[in-house]
């Protein structure tokens, strides 16, 4: 899926500082998707 790679390329450019933003993110994309 293009979003997973995405999402690992994210992962993998940042620093390990930013994976927590990174997850709360998804978290927040993800309970938009669900909503909509």
């Amino acid at each position: 899926m293009v979003f997973g790679d995405l999402l690992k390329y994210l992962i993998g450019s940042i620093g390990a500082n930013n994976r927590v933003i990174v997850g709360v993110l998804f978290c927040y994309l993800s309970i938009g998707i669900y909503n909509e």
